[in-house]
């Protein structure tokens, strides 16, 4: 989504960092309802579950850093600021230079072809299966990162039921 020129970070990211904040301060408008995980906290009850401890815990850093970010994000400090005075005075060789760049895909397939013998060895049959072993690796490790949430619930739920 464009926007407008500012000095700092542009508006759609300073917008998503202020939702990401009221959503982390949401939680505290409801804070009297029974649900929520620092109702015993707030009583000062003497049996507070450490899981609530946790939850509580974690709430706070993810509120704190939330909050952050957010505020390094309004100063924007990574953000270079723009010599105005050195984008009008170009000369018109500069200008046409920036109108006959080519294409970012094709220079870098036009590299790639370039480097492609040094990535794939011909002839070399026991570097090409140490390729091959290292993507089906790589491969592999992104197959079983989609199953880490999935053994995390099936872990908490042994535990919480060893626990009753």
């Amino acid at each position: 989504m464009p926007t407008a020129q500012t000095r700092g970070h542009g508006l759609t990211i300073l917008t998503f960092w202020c939702i990401a904040v009221l959503i982390e301060l949401s939680t505290i408008i409801s804070y009297r309802s029974p649900l929520w995980f620092f109702q015993p906290i707030l009583r000062h009850e003497l049996l507070i579950e450490e899981i609530d401890l946790v939850r509580f815990g974690y709430w706070i850093f993810r509120l704190t850093a939330t909050i952050l970010v957010f505020c390094i994000g309004l100063r924007a400090p990574g953000v270079p600021r723009r010599r105005y005075t050195v984008i009008l005075n170009r000369s018109q060789s500069q200008i046409a230079e920036d109108n006959a760049k080519e294409n970012v895909w094709l220079k870098f397939f036009k590299h790639f072809r370039t480097l492609a013998p040094f990535i794939w060895p011909r002839g070399h049959w026991g570097l090409q299966i140490n390729i091959m072993i290292c993507i089906s690796i790589l491969v592999a490790g992104r197959f079983l990162s989609l199953e880490v949430p999935r053994y995390t619930k099936l872990i908490s739920k042994y535990y919480l039921k060893r626990k009753d």
